[in-house]
Order: structure tokens, then sequence, then C-alpha cells
């Protein structure tokens, strides 16, 4: 049976598993916050895009999180927003499409802020102070 399914909800790609997979664009590395908004935007989560195309991204959360199947994603930065679908999740990660085109975003553009504590949680010895 294929991992496939026709309808757009269903649909899943597994990442790392390109024998059955369609052939995708490729992906740009990044680090830029990121928010995602579902049920009318009054729910909001913090993550980092960690990689990007036309068509997607690989976002990533501080933690464990309950990502929907179809939201906004936010890039202050850039004051952008678009529609997404999860189309797979791996622990802390999920790959998303983006569905219609990217808008301008105007009133949530703000400078990339990150929370450092997530950012270097794995290079503590930065934090150290000479001796």
């Amino acid at each position: 049976m294929s991992e496939y399914n026709s309808s757009p909800s269903t649909h899943t790609i597994h990442p790392g598993n390109s024998a059955d997979a369609p052939t995708r664009e490729h992906r740009r590395k990044a680090f830029k916050a990121g928010i995602i908004s579902y049920q009318n935007h009054s729910l909001t989560v913090d993550c980092v895009i960690r990689d990007m195309s036309s068509s997607g991204a690989k976002l990533q959360f501080s933690k464990s999180v309950i990502v929907p199947d179809h939201f906004t994603l936010t890039i202050p930065m850039e004051g952008q927003r678009v529609e997404c679908i999860a189309r797979w999740r791996k622990a802390t990660v999920v790959g998303v499409e983006f569905v219609g085109d990217m808008e301008l975003d105007a009133r949530n553009a703000r400078k990339q802020s990150l929370d450092i504590e997530y950012v270097i949680s794995k290079k503590q010895s930065i934090l150290k102070i000479p001796d």
C-alpha cells in the first residue's frame, strides 16, 4: 500500500524515504524566527524555520507542541505570512507545504528575535566564563 493518499489532509511525506517520494524543490537552509497561528489566530506557537523553499519549509519547535494540520505561518523578520498544511512530523520538527501565496503582513513585521536559551541549549560552552 502506498504511503500517499489523494486527500490533501491525509497526504504524508516521510523524510528520507525517496523511493516513492515525488520530486521536490531544493530547500535552502534557514534560521529564521517563525510563528504559527491557528483557531482564527487566537493560539500561537513560536518556531524556528530550519529550511525553506517556495513550496514549503521545515519548522522546529523548542519542545513537543500540538501542531494542527492546517495553520498560518508568519515570518516576522520578512513581514510575510502563508497558509500551511503539515505534511510530516518527527519529534519537535514538522514539514509543511505552503498552500496559497506568501502575503505581506506588515502589521506583524518585527525584528527577528530568538530565545537565546533555545538557540544555544546544546552549545553551553559558549556561555562558560573564562577562568
